[in-house]
């Protein structure tokens, strides 16, 4: 049914970004915001949504810039997150807001440069903080081995939900585990940590996708699809830092 629209604006408990659905839609030519959990208060003069889109526009392309030449990514953070992959051949991606062609889509709040990393080259760990992930209580580890979630530590009652979701003991759901997305904040206004879809926006901070990346240049189909926000992290292209505790150096 979404085919027969020309502009869908999804508020959902479940994001339809990343599904057939949205897809199709959008290759009939409607144009698409999925707004999972989004909030009143995201639409007020200060917020997320109400930002200046041709600065958000001009960021996300520099960055994007960046993600596409470069070959290989490693991020870190203080809080423990090491994690490396290869971008090799993969072209950056930016979700910018700006939805005003037939065939565009993407998130509100938005603001975000974002890229596929190559699939099973992903080694190391992404430490999730205490109220960066909706009801995350304590720190919480995921451990990345050739590109795929293989453990998850600490975490309290999001760990069993999420082991639940991979089948980390089942080994049934691997395409779920697929480590999926690097992706980088531009929105200047987003400050929310609680609330993923406003989180990954924050400027500075940096977000790691696990699951479906076939929609953003990837080769991995799956019905799960879940950010992962790394606030102050430091970003290592090709071994160049280009962000120091979320500044970005060039």
């Amino acid at each position: 049914t979404m085919k027969k629209y020309q502009v869908i604006v999804a508020i959902n408990s479940f994001s339809l970004t990343h599904t057939e659905a949205r897809a199709g839609a959008s290759k009939a030519g409607a144009r698409v915001a999925t707004m999972r959990g989004a909030i009143p208060e995201m639409f007020y003069p200060e917020g997320s949504i109400s930002v200046d889109y041709l600065e958000v526009e001009r960021e996300t392309k520099f960055i994007a810039g960046f993600l596409t030449r470069a070959r290989e990514a490693k991020v870190v953070s203080d809080s423990g997150t090491n994690l490396m992959f290869s971008l090799k051949s993969r072209k950056g991606g930016e979700d910018t807001g700006i939805y005003v062609k037939p065939g565009k889509w993407g998130n509100l709040p938005a603001g975000e440069a974002y890229i596929a990393p190559v699939e099973g080259t992903a080694e190391g760990e992404l430490v999730v903080e205490k109220g960066w992930f909706p009801n995350l209580v304590e720190e919480m580890t995921m451990i990345f081995r050739k590109g795929e979630v293989q453990q998850i530590q600490g975490g309290g009652e999001v760990n069993q939900m999420l082991n639940q979701i991979l089948g980390l003991e089942s080994q049934k759901k691997r395409k779920r585990c697929n480590l999926a997305e690097l992706g980088i904040g531009t929105n200047p206004k987003a400050r929310r940590t609680d609330i993923t879809i406003e989180a990954e926006k924050i400027k500075g901070t940096i977000h790691i996708g696990i699951g479906d990346n076939s929609h953003m240049g990837g080769k991995v189909v799956a019905d799960y699809h879940q950010d992962f926000v790394v606030p102050r992290p430091d970003l290592y292209l090709d071994g160049e830092k280009k962000m120091d505790k979320g500044t970005w150096t060039k």
